[in-house]
């Protein structure tokens, strides 16, 4: 796009469909470049030691029990919204590489998709990459929990390996997350997308796209004459 990359952002918590979306995508839009939050997760878990970044151990709805971990049982650790605040601390771990993986893509003008919970562009340092690229934020939600329980237990038939009974386990938590996910991506105006079917998701988020491209480089009147 005249030179600038693409780089999407897509947060949303489990189930809301992120990693097919995403894939779709970048198969429409020819982007080679793709990541994943909780890849990088995995990644930085390696090289840190537990004590360092407890909250790593576990998926983003149970950060909360690398905080109790970390504070020896102690009860208080568990307080309200505790799947928020473990989250938080997570995030806060995961940051650096994933500003650090946006800004290497700007900076080497490579068209990139980021797709995960943590995503979260109001709390990223993305002034530098936003000057280099054109960015699409966008928050994927399932509108209700009858429709989260039958994703995440669709994806424990497809994903055996994700076995589908720890996400039904937190299901509360989940919901808790993906409430604060919203209300952040409501704040800051960034597009909420319900995921009810591919193709209509698909092609609001291609919308969005088309979208921040005309803002970027608005067309020139003088070509129509």
């Amino acid at each position: 796009i005249s030179g600038s990359p693409l780089i999407l952002l897509a947060g949303g918590v489990s189930g809301t469909g992120k990693s097919t979306i995403t894939t779709e995508l970048a198969y429409r839009l020819k982007i080679v470049r793709t990541q994943s939050t909780d890849m990088m997760r995995e990644i930085i878990r390696c090289y840190l030691a537990p004590q360092e970044a407890p909250t790593l151990a576990f998926s983003s709805f149970e950060a909360w029990r690398g905080l109790i971990a970390q504070d020896r049982g102690q009860p208080q650790a568990v307080a309200d919204q505790a799947a928020i605040h473990g989250f938080l601390a997570q995030f806060e771990t995961v940051k650096q590489g994933l500003e650090a993986t946006v800004s290497r893509a700007a900076k080497e003008r490579h068209d990139l998709i980021v797709d995960g919970v943590h995503v979260l562009p109001t709390e990223l340092d993305l002034r530098e990459a936003s000057r280099e690229a054109v960015m699409v934020s966008v928050m994927l939600v399932i509108e209700t929990r009858e429709t989260l329980t039958r994703r995440l237990k669709g994806r424990g038939q497809e994903q055996p390996g994700r076995k589908a009974f720890r996400y039904l386990e937190h299901l509360d938590q989940i919901w808790e997350l993906q409430s604060h996910l919203l209300g952040l991506a409501d704040r800051a105006g960034i597009p909420i997308i319900a995921n009810w079917n591919l193709e209509d998701t698909v092609v609001e988020i291609l919308r969005e796209v088309s979208r921040k491209v005309s803002e970027r480089f608005p067309p020139d009147p003088r070509a129509l004459e």
